[in-house]
């Protein structure tokens, strides 16, 4: 018999994509509020923002943590393209797709971005240099509240929880 924990509960028709990557209950159990996938390039990683922004307010949203959601989206959705693309074996634009939710947790949104390929961390890099193609990751890094990168079976997974405080 399968354990409860009541903090997260249980997994609903707990499938086997499910048990391969691990996911958790409370990511299986809420469905997303805003869901959608783009292909990789940089035009419509910027359009989902603005489609985002939009949802958002429509929902009632405060008009600051609708912007610094679909900011933060774009900028780590932007980043992981742009280090797609410096890969030589993967010069053809439109090939990857790139899984973008949102998740309503009342104070705060939670944006999860996943893209299947090589591995590659966008919150890895020198600090100490002044790399100008880092500056919307490390913006993103100062307004969240908490930002997570897992790689799993060739499923890069990006987690941004953004809150009315932090907005």
């Amino acid at each position: 018999m399968e354990q409860t924990n009541k903090k997260i509960g249980r997994l609903k028709n707990k499938g086997i994509s499910d048990k391969i990557l691990r996911l958790k209950p409370q990511v299986v159990n809420r469905p997303p509020v805003f869901e959608f996938e783009i292909s990789d390039d940089v035009q419509t990683a910027v359009g989902i923002s603005e489609k985002i922004q939009s949802f958002l307010l429509e929902q009632g949203k405060d008009k600051r943590l609708s912007y610094i959601t679909a900011l933060s989206a774009e900028e780590l959705t932007v980043d992981m393209i742009s280090k797609l693309h410096e890969d030589p074996e993967k010069k053809q634009e439109g090939s990857k797709v790139f899984d973008i939710r949102l998740f309503d947790e009342g104070d705060t949104v939670e944006i999860l971005i996943r893209s299947i390929g090589k591995q590659y961390d966008p919150l890895e890099y020198d600090q100490s240099e002044d790399d100008v193609s880092k500056i919307g990751v490390k913006m993103v890094q100062r307004i969240a509240e908490n930002i997570t990168y897992t790689y799993v079976y060739k499923l890069n997974i990006v987690t941004i929880v953004l809150s009315a405080k932090s907005a």
